[in-house]
């Protein structure tokens, strides 16, 4: 059956577009009406859909639907329209990794370690579900647009041949090139099969082949099992870390591989910290090497070259503005000396950046490329080490000629960060191993991920760097940023104080390492969590003068703005930071928050658009957000939905608001809510302060007065300086008459005014 554009199918999906056809059926794009989302439609191929499949088909999508990674393509429903089976998918707009490998050949190390990472997270949540791929290949990846990157069909190749209770395949399922070798011979598949899948493809694309290449592709794969292991010999030219990790993962023996994915993660990040260890121990050894024909002890020097541009001659000039917007932007950072592409056009230097380190001490120089195709604009920027020769990083822009401005500004702050923690770096090469580095690095990821607990966390991590290393100072820093983070992260079965941990760590950074800018963060966050919100700004005041690209420092700062009605401010900062990190998905939630409080419904239809392109719609801020303005808007099968949701997130398990959301679902009475967030002492101030916000909310909504205006007044006591959510929130309406409201918000309205002044005296 062929489905025709424009028409509709099972009286709900407009289709709109064919996308492809595969073995197990032809997908579509199509309008699911019912919700107003568009979806992948794939019809299932007529052999597929026997009754015995149809039943695996059912027990897998109601697995796959568990699966709630933004790395994994979501598998909605299975539906039956006259003697037609089909699946409804999220809809993931991009190309296929295939494609990707097609256009460019092998990649780099550092990114195919990255890329790995990505597919190996999505792994573990899959596993975690009980859901198997056993049809891991390129070809089922897809890289969004906006540069997501994403699994599809996750458990649809173990329903269609596999017995649940063997897990045994019946017949070749799956694609015989990445197939591992118990999968061919019909052995039981576990959760290992997909990692020798994963390590063809790491395979490939160190290499350009795929290891034992015969004729064809089943002949490929019975070469597994009748030829010798992989000879890794032909990975020689690999880096050794990603060598390592492939020869853990294309192995014949499924007991020789990563006993899990989870177990493979961290190998990843053993080899992601190692490779960007290497690169910034060569950084480091070529900045010491020429420190001798730098002007000002300790000052590193930056050339940035003209960019190449291949498109319209009408667009020629775009390359040399993006190459003077990143050069402007780089002049911001303290102990960067940036030389400009007015300097870098001669003769002498034009593509000799080691030339550079005789005329003017540069220790790296950027270059680019800008391609114009279309309406489509493509940036490339790689940073290069002068003395060797060797890039040490690159990265990949693309977007439209309309926010071509944008994307310029964008890409200036992404370097500028990127050569700001080179710098920090290289200004310590004495006092810092490449161990010290590796672990830094490290305990760095981790205190990003808030994974700051147990052996391998963050702060076990950067202490093992102070240990070898007492005197660096970016990890002393760190260290306190973590602590902090520990505090605030939910763990009722954490030892010790955290709070005393986290004074500590601070006090000693600001003792040592006073003049960091990552020191001046962790002041800012521990005066913060303890409502000291004057303290707080001035310490990320200090933070933006050091660095004004600092995002964490932006992003914080602009939702203390939004808080206190210094809308515009906000809206900027938050702007920033969600432009520049796209991997934090905060400021788009602050903003779409703000949006919602000041009626903006199209910017908050918008936000939530973009975050649903960036693939966030499952972070619990996201959810958290979506929850409270069905909340507002009196949508309560909505809320339901989205706190069941919401308590399925492992970091929502012990947390301080976990008592509102039970209470939300009558599961739990206020008066046993109230005690079990009284019972939190262990948690900080404005943590508690949130836990008290949204129970004022819900006891409002089921209109208890009383109960309500007790929970905001304890919400002020604490830390609360969120005056515009008390001005403007729709389900407080019936309280603002209530003279316990009134002084509720004097105490709130002046915690915000100490904001308001001490952001005064921050520039923009």
């Amino acid at each position: 059956m062929k489905l025709e554009t424009g028409g509709v199918f099972a009286d709900r999906y407009e289709i709109l577009a064919r996308l492809g056809e595969g073995g197990m059926g032809v997908v579509y794009r199509a309008m699911d009406r019912e919700l107003g989302d568009e979806v992948a439609l794939k019809l299932l191929t007529p052999g597929i859909a026997t009754p015995d499949s149809i039943e695996r088909f059912r027990r897998e999508v109601r697995l796959a639907r568990r699966v709630t990674h933004p790395n994994v393509a979501r598998v909605f429903d299975l539906g039956l329209w006259g003697d037609k089976y089909f699946l409804t998918m999220e809809l993931v707009r991009g190309r296929s990794f295939d494609d990707v490998l097609d256009e460019r050949g092998t990649l780099p190390p550092a990114e195919i370690l990255t890329l790995a990472r990505t597919l190996c997270e999505a792994l573990v949540a899959a596993h975690a579900a009980g859901v198997i791929h056993r049809d891991l290949k390129p070809a089922n990846v897809l890289v969004s647009d906006d540069g997501r990157v994403v699994i599809t069909d996750f458990g649809i190749a173990r329903a269609v041949g596999a017995s649940d209770d063997k897990l045994k395949t019946q017949g070749p399922i799956g694609t015989p090139l990445y197939m591992a070798p118990e999968q061919i011979s019909g052995a039981p598949v576990d959760a290992r099969t997909d990692l020798f899948a994963l390590g063809i493809m790491l395979y490939e694309m160190a290499t350009g082949e795929i290891p034992h290449a015969r004729d064809t592709a089943i002949a490929t794969a019975v070469a597994r099992l009748e030829c010798a292991p992989l000879d890794h010999s032909s990975l020689a030219a690999v880096a050794a870390p990603l060598r390592e990790l492939i020869t853990r993962t294309v192995v014949r023996d499924p007991a020789g591989r990563a006993g899990s994915a989870q177990e493979l993660l961290g190998l990843l990040d053993g080899a992601l910290s190692a490779t960007a260890a290497q690169e910034l121990a060569a950084t480091m050894v070529a900045s010491a090497a020429l420190a001798t024909s730098a002007p000002r002890t300790g000052e590193q020097i930056l050339a940035v070259l003209p960019f190449r541009m291949h498109g319209p001659p009408e667009l020629a000039y775009l390359g040399d503005a993006i190459a003077d917007e990143l050069a402007d932007t780089l002049t911001s950072i303290k102990g960067l000396r940036t030389v400009g592409t007015a300097s870098t056009r001669g003769p002498e230097v034009t593509g000799n950046p080691r030339a550079l380190g005789s005329l003017f001490g540069v220790t790296a120089a950027v270059e680019g490329t800008v391609q114009v195709v279309g309406p489509r604009v493509r940036i490339s920027v790689r940073l290069i080490d002068v003395s060797s020769g060797e890039q040490r990083w690159a990265d990949r822009y693309e977007g439209t000629l309309e926010d071509v401005l944008d994307l310029q500004d964008r890409i200036a702050r992404r370097v500028a960060e990127v050569l700001r923690v080179r710098v920090t770096a290289a200004g310590h090469p004495g006092s810092a191993s490449a161990e010290v580095v590796e672990l830094y690095l490290r305990g760095k990821r981790k205190t990003r991920m808030l994974e700051t607990t147990g052996p391998d966390g963050a702060l076990a991590l950067l202490s093992r760097a102070l240990e070898l290393a007492p005197n660096f100072k970016p990890a002393i820093a760190h260290h306190a940023i973590a602590s902090v983070r520990e505090w605030f992260v939910p763990d009722k079965d954490r030892d010790g104080d955290p709070r005393q941990a986290a004074i500590a760590s601070v006090g000693r950074a600001e003792a040592l390492a006073g003049e960091l800018p990552e020191t001046q963060l962790a002041v800012g966050w521990l005066a913060l969590q303890e409502g000291d919100t004057g303290r707080a700004v001035r310490a990320f005041g200090a933070v933006l003068e050091a660095i004004p690209t600092y995002t964490e420092a932006q992003e914080i700062l602009g939702s203390l703005e939004a808080e206190v009605g210094l809308t515009d401010r906000a809206l900027v900062r938050l702007r920033h930071a969600a432009d520049f990190d796209t991997d934090s998905v905060v400021p788009l939630t602050d903003l779409a928050r703000l949006s919602l409080l000041t009626g903006d419904a199209e910017g908050y239809a918008a936000l939530q658009q973009e975050i649903d392109r960036r693939g966030h719609d499952h972070a619990v801020s996201v959810m958290s957000i979506r929850c409270r303005a069905a909340l507002w808007a009196g949508d309560r099968a909505t809320v339901e939905r989205l706190t069941h949701g919401l308590l399925e997130l492992p970091i929502m398990r012990g947390s301080v608001v976990e008592p509102a959301c039970t209470y939300t679902l009558g599961e739990i009475g206020a008066a046993t809510a109230f005690a079990r967030i009284e019972a939190r002492t262990d948690v900080t101030p404005r943590m508690r302060s949130l836990a008290w916000q949204l129970m004022t909310e819900l006891l409002a909504v089921a209109g208890d007065r009383e109960m309500a205006l007790s929970a905001l007044e304890r919400a002020a006591a604490g830390a609360l300086t969120d005056i515009v959510w008390m001005d403007r929130c729709p389900v407080l309406d019936t309280l603002r008459d209530e003279p316990r409201f009134a002084r509720a918000r004097e105490v709130v309205e002046a915690r915000a005014e100490v904001v308001r002044r001490a952001a005064s005296q921050v520039p923009m």
